[in-house]
C-alpha cells in the first residue's frame, strides 16, 4: 500500500466516489498498521476538520479492510502514542497448580483407600 499516489484530500475524495467495490490488497498487520500510520501522517489527521476526518476514515477502512470501529481504535492509539504497531502477544493461558507427580500420587492415595460404592456412585466418606 503506498500513499504516493494520493497526494491532496480531492483525490481521496475522487477516489472514495470513483470506486464501487475495492478489494484491499492482502498484507500482514503489521504492513496495514504501518500504511495506516503512514497515511495518517502524510494528511496531518489531527489537524483536520471534522469533515476531513470522516473522509480520511472512509478511505482508511476501504484500502485496508478494516472496520470503522478498528480504524477509530487504532487513530485513537495513534494520537495517544504517536505511534501504531502491532504487537503480538502470546497468550496466557492457565497456569497449572498441580504437576504430573501431583496427580500420580493422587491417584496412588485414592487406590489405597477403597470404600464401598454407594447407591448413587459416589465414594463414601
Amino acid at each position: 500500500m503506498n500513499v504516493k499516489y494520493l497526494q491532496t484530500l480531492q483525490q481521496v475524495t475522487d477516489f472514495l466516489h470513483g470506486s464501487g467495490a475495492f478489494d484491499p490488497a492482502p498484507a500482514s498487520k503489521s504492513e496495514r498498521y504501518q500504511w495506516i500510520e503512514q497515511t495518517l501522517r502524510h494528511f496531518c489527521y489531527t489537524s483536520r476538520s471534522k469533515v476531513e476526518k470522516g473522509l480520511l476514515i472512509s478511505y482508511l477502512c476501504c484500502i485496508s479492510g478494516y472496520s470503522r470501529q478498528q480504524i477509530t481504535r487504532l487513530i485513537r492509539r495513534f494520537r495517544n502514542h504517536g505511534r501504531l504497531t502491532w504487537n503480538v502477544s502470546p497468550a496466557k493461558g492457565f497456569v497449572s497448580r498441580y504437576t504430573a507427580e501431583d496427580a500420580r500420587l493422587l491417584a496412588e492415595i485414592d487406590a489405597l483407600h477403597v470404600y464401598p460404592p454407594r447407591a448413587n456412585g459416589q465414594k463414601a466418606l
